[in-house]
């Protein structure tokens, strides 16, 4: 903040998570968010293929790994005897960087 006396800084944490936010962000930050979000989809399509082995999602947190993979390995053990092959393509994505929302659930 600056006035007449001078600039004065104030530093405070706060949560930002419990209400609703808008930042804006320079475009370095905006491709680096489109490439992590490419990356992980492309980790997905692989991870698809390998029996949701958690391991090949390199881009997610630990905690991620875990949890997509404790929603989804119980459906693919279920249905596996009836499979034979499984084939998956990741093609790309498009962003509107305009609309996109980042949002923050518990640990994930």
């Amino acid at each position: 903040m600056i006035n007449e006396l001078g600039i004065f800084i104030k530093n405070e944490k706060i949560s930002v998570w419990s209400k609703e936010n808008s930042v804006t962000v320079d475009s370095n930050i905006q491709k680096k968010i489109v490439q992590t979000v490419h990356q992980f989809n492309q980790e997905v399509s692989l991870w698809e293929t390998t029996e949701n082995d958690p391991a090949k999602l390199t881009s997610a947190t630990p905690n991620v790994q875990d949890y997509q993979t404790s929603l989804r390995k119980p459906e693919f053990d279920a249905a596996k005897k009836y499979i034979t092959e499984i084939q998956s393509a990741y093609l790309g994505m498009i962003v509107d960087m305009d609309s996109i929302d980042i949002w923050y659930s518990g640990d994930r």
